[in-house]
């Protein structure tokens, strides 16, 4: 009887297929290839040793310096502590190399030959004993130059004349304006006074000179200008027609005295005669302040008051104040007598 062969057992855990255990080969390798290569140095590199050593220095003397090496037992919290002096301080120049600077030789300026102020044309001198220049130095001659009336002559004013109406005081003076009331009672109808101030007139402007001037302000509630705006030179063609100007007026309408007055004040004269009988409205005293300040002390008032019989005011009116607040006169006419 034969035997028969025993069946073999199949195992239990199935096999590992080759290609993971080939790949997991393959990863051994590259690791452990990357771990050499990391551990040996590149080739043709050899890594020298370097000797570190600190020296220390104090400076003894500016010729002199002291060197000492630092111990060996240096603590690393000493040798990381913050120095005693600031970056800032670390780099000023110790005081050996500015003394070194300062020996440098500078070449020396050459000295000016003559001082600027020798320098300077010489200035007129104006006044006695000399004048010192206004700036040393800084060019008087510059600044002299500059001034608009260096060097120019000085204007010659015209003398100064007299001048008297109705027998007044005379006012002296070189510019001259005559303030002329118009007003009603000033005609014939009135006191009759532009017919006399007509004659009047004439024979003042007879005695000035063509270097002198005049102006002629005829009013009632208007002015009339001989010439407006501006002050005449007293030439012969000019009194003329002054005279003809005066004698062509017309006494009419009532009295603005405020206005003629700061009118004659504003061209500036030496002298201005006001004649008029004093009707109201007068100045009053806030009015005659204003006549006073834009006089501003230039103007003197010859204030002719024309009336009736003798003049009997108990007091001063504005015309007797301004007269004797700008130095003028102040002249009372009855033309009751005339």
């Amino acid at each position: 009887m034969m035997d028969r062969p025993q069946p073999t057992l199949a195992s239990s855990q199935p096999a590992t297929p080759a290609w993971l255990l080939s790949l997991m080969m393959h990863i051994f390798v590259v690791l452990l290839l990357a771990l050499l290569l990391r551990a040996s140095p590149p080739r043709g590199f050899e890594e020298r040793p370097r000797d570190i050593e600190i020296v220390l220095a104090k400076r003894e003397t500016p010729n002199q310096t002291v060197y000492y090496d630092e111990p060996d037992d240096v603590s690393e919290s000493a040798a990381n502590a913050a120095p005693e002096t600031s970056a800032f301080e670390a780099a000023l120049p110790d005081s050996a190399a500015l003394e070194n600077v300062a020996a440098v030789g500078l070449p020396a300026l050459e000295p000016l030959r003559t001082p600027l102020a020798d320098r300077l044309p010489t200035l007129p001198n104006r006044h006695a004993g000399g004048r010192p220049r206004i700036l040393p130095g800084l060019g008087d001659a510059a600044i002299i130059a500059a001034d608009p009336l260096y060097g120019k002559k000085a204007v010659r004013l015209a003398p100064k004349t007299s001048l008297s109406l109705f027998g007044s005081a005379p006012a002296l003076g070189r510019s001259f304006v005559f303030v002329i009331d118009r007003s009603k009672s000033m005609g014939s109808s009135g006191l009759d006074v532009l017919s006399a101030a007509e004659r009047e007139l004439e024979t003042a402007l007879h005695n000035l000179k063509p270097v002198h001037q005049f102006q002629i302000i005829a009013y009632h509630q208007r002015l009339t200008y001989f010439e407006r705006g501006r002050l005449s030179a007293a030439t012969d063609e000019n009194k003329a027609d002054a005279a003809t100007f005066v004698g062509s007026l017309i006494a009419v309408g009532g009295t603005a005295h405020l206005t003629a007055i700061l009118a004659a004040v504003r061209l500036r004269p030496d002298v201005v005669f006001l004649l008029t009988d004093g009707d109201e409205p007068g100045l009053n005293p806030a009015q005659q302040k204003r006549v006073l300040q834009e006089s501003a002390g230039r103007v003197t008032f010859s204030c002719l008051e024309f009336g009736r019989g003798k003049h009997r005011r108990d007091e001063p009116d504005f015309m007797q104040q301004l007269a004797r607040k700008t130095g003028g006169d102040y002249h009372y006419i009855d033309r009751q007598t005339r």
